[in-house]
């Protein structure tokens, strides 16, 4: 059922506070509404228990589908457009289709370099949130995350470092910050080689060991492809986990192990 724009209404929820949460949306009006998912709780009806635009309330029927019309808002296209889904704690409604409502601001990564020492460093303007910037790899085939920085939150330009850990080889890394749960800033991906050693391995088979030459990231899979352990250190023990042969990615490297029987 379709929701439409009435009188703001105030209303303080003092006796409701802790029991209900909110999901905030903003960006820029493009011309199109919103589409939510309203599931179910068990004893309290639908999900959702308040829909404001702008901080005015939205009158709507409460169903499993509810459609947000901005048209009905007094909008033009352009205008910004702040949206709260206030719902009850223990369950969530489903944002379907916010990435084509709302065009939301987004950070510009103005610049992002890397020292042979690993430094990271970039420059940022127009930040709209300080949602942490996640500091990624490529290592083993895929984006990892290695760390996070907090963002300042401020339009004006700004400027990070992050101290990373190399690999072998080539080394990428990129900067991710969060929009919101399907939307995101990218940075641009810069790299550097490094001159550390290839790092080698040898089992101990005794005691159901992997020992590295030096520290490395290192992740552990059974033979399903399920992951069973993720560190940074030299060695991992595999007595715990049940089987002989395992999947491992080290440094820039991956291969697969067979323990002997004892």
């Amino acid at each position: 059922m379709s929701a439409k724009c009435s009188a703001l209404l105030v209303v303080l929820f003092v006796s409701w506070h802790g029991l209900t949460q909110q999901i905030m949306l903003e960006g820029l009006y493009q011309g199109t509404n919103i589409y939510l998912q309203n599931p179910l709780t068990e004893n309290a009806g639908f999900c959702i228990t308040k829909l404001l635009v702008n901080g005015k309330e939205i009158e709507f029927e409460n169903s499993s589908a509810i459609e947000i019309k901005l048209s009905d808002c007094d909008l033009k296209i352009g205008d910004t457009v702040e949206v709260i889904i206030q719902h009850h704690a223990l369950c969530k409604p489903q944002i379907i289709n916010n990435a084509q409502n709302i065009d939301l601001p987004k950070t510009e990564i103005t610049s992002v370099t890397i020292s042979d020492k690993g430094l990271l460093s970039w420059t940022t303007i127009n930040e709209t949130n300080n949602l942490p910037y996640s500091v990624e790899q490529f290592r083993w085939n895929k984006w990892i995350s290695v760390g996070e920085v907090e963002a300042n939150g401020n339009p004006s330009e700004q400027q990070y470092t992050f101290l990373t850990i190399s690999h072998s080889g080539e080394n990428k890394f990129r900067l991710k910050q969060p929009l919101n749960s399907t939307q995101f800033t990218l940075s641009e991906t810069v790299s550097y080689i490094s001159d550390k050693p290839v790092v080698t391995f040898e089992l101990d088979h005794e005691k159901k060991r992997v020992v590295f030459s030096d520290y490395t990231h290192f992740e552990l899979y059974d033979p399903a492809g399920n992951l069973l352990y993720r560190n940074y250190g030299k060695e991992i023990n595999c007595e715990k986990y049940k089987g002989r042969s395992f999947f491992m990615n080290y440094d820039n490297n991956n291969c697969k192990l067979v323990f002997r029987k004892r």
